[in-house]
């Protein structure tokens, strides 16, 4: 962050006040170019719906737009792309806004790297799981859905190239990793709470990417910021102990790739929602 913002900080002001300083708004034009008032105007609008993000250090809420920012990503809780979400950091005695990308924003990443025929989520009610193998993969009846009980969450990638990989996790599972990774769950508030089914498919694909993927630069960038503070260019996970950067380096796909700008196109991202124009909408089945 610029040294201007860090000055501003130590004296602080509301959000609004914050982001009307020219200098301030400048560092968010540079990467959002003609998009960047309603890029800030969104988030304030996220802000100010949530009674603790209303006092979050502005710094901490700038680290959070400009994450976006980069990946070209609105900060609407409607289009679930990403998320700004208050963290009460009892040690400091100030609440910090931490960056969080949705289930949507992964789809929307590790679509736009040109590498991916197919990519989905979806939850397992109860009867659709027919057979649960650890080395040959699972298989499903989705039409025997014998209750509204989900039982479970899936998550399919399928590369151009053919390469394909299938995932699930049980209910407890993802329970048992949410409670050994993320104090807003077991304090029993935050994203976790408000909207368990959102984050227990974001869990499973985001596990499947971070493992099996191959990486574009902006994916590698979304997994690595995503549940962290950022503040002043310093980059710390408070609600997960575990760190991401450490899961990327162990499990990713070694291979980075190089997004060829004629191969995609900026006109056919939608600079509003961050959707892909072209691509049809995200979905709900696994397409096999």
């Amino acid at each position: 962050m610029s040294t201007e913002v860090a000055k501003k900080e130590k004296t602080p002001m509301s959000l609004s006040a914050f982001f009307a300083d020219k200098k301030v708004m400048q560092g968010i034009e540079k990467v959002m170019g003609e998009n960047a008032q309603s890029m800030v105007t969104s988030a304030l609008q996220v802000c100010a719906s949530n009674s603790m993000l209303k006092n979050a250090t502005n710094s901490s809420v700038y680290g959070s737009i400009m994450t976006a920012a980069t990946m070209n990503l609105p900060i609407n809780n409607n289009l679930g792309f990403a998320y700004i979400v208050p963290f009460n950091n009892r040690k400091a005695g100030v609440v910090e806004a931490q960056f969080q990308i949705g289930y949507k924003g992964l789809i929307q990443l590790a679509k736009r790297s040109g590498q991916v025929k197919t990519i989905a989520t979806t939850p397992i009610y109860e009867g659709q799981l027919k057979r649960n193998n650890p080395l040959l993969g699972c298989e499903f009846d989705f039409d025997n859905q014998e209750s509204k009980k989900v039982i479970g969450y899936a998550a399919y990638y399928e590369e151009i190239n053919g390469f394909s990989k299938l995932i699930y996790s049980t209910v407890e599972q993802i329970e048992a990793h949410a409670q050994k990774y993320s104090q807003t769950y077991k304090n029993k508030y935050g994203v976790w709470k408000d909207n368990f089914e959102e984050m227990a498919q974001k869990t499973v694909l985001k596990t499947l990417l971070s493992k099996y993927a191959t990486m574009s630069i902006e994916l590698q960038t979304a997994l690595v910021n995503d549940q962290a503070v950022i503040n002043n260019g310093d980059i710390r996970y408070p609600d997960n102990e575990q760190n991401i950067k450490d899961i990327i380096d162990e499990n990713a796909n070694k291979q980075t790739i190089s997004i060829d700008s004629d191969k995609v196109k900026t006109e056919s991202i939608n600079k509003e929602t961050g959707e892909i124009k072209d691509t049809p909408a995200e979905q709900q089945d696994f397409g096999f």
